[in-house]
């Protein structure tokens, strides 16, 4: 079954709608979902492991059935492994933001706003500061002629 894009990956990291074709989409997100290491899936089992544990205890200190043991272990996974998940997608999309700088698509990296034609050194949208140098002549106003 293929993905669809525009409800696939896009809701994780919409900087993908920049890219002009799917491939380079699937190639930019593989890479970026490359950069979480491993710890990160490591640190979730554990937790997952904790959870586990914890729920047990809950299961037997209050005598649920088969069906309180399936919710309680489901809260106890959402509580345990959902701020790892954000902090992974946060570092998916950073990765994304630096690819799509590489090739020349140029993304404030603290929101994705794009960053052509700006005079100012510094993203209207959130505020951050980049180097306009870093970017080639495109958005470095020292490299525009007077004449416009």
């Amino acid at each position: 079954m293929a993905v669809n894009w525009r409800w696939g990956r896009e809701w994780t990291a919409p900087e993908l709608l920049l890219l002009e074709t799917n491939k380079e989409r699937k190639q930019v997100y593989k890479t970026a979902f490359k950069s979480i290491s491993g710890r990160h899936f490591l640190a979730a089992f554990v937790l997952f492991i904790v959870a586990r544990i914890v729920t047990d205890q809950i299961v037997r200190t209050f005598n649920l059935n088969k069906l309180g043991f399936a919710l309680t272990l489901s809260v106890m996974f959402l509580l345990a492994c959902f701020p790892l998940l954000l902090i992974g997608r946060r570092r998916i999309r950073h990765e994304i933001r630096r690819q799509l700088n590489e090739r020349g698509i140029h993304v404030c990296m603290g929101c994705a706003y794009r960053l052509e034609g700006l005079t100012v050194p510094r993203c209207p949208e959130c505020g951050m500061p980049f180097d306009p140098a870093r970017f080639g002549p495109s958005l470095d106003p020292s490299d525009r002629s007077e004449d416009g």
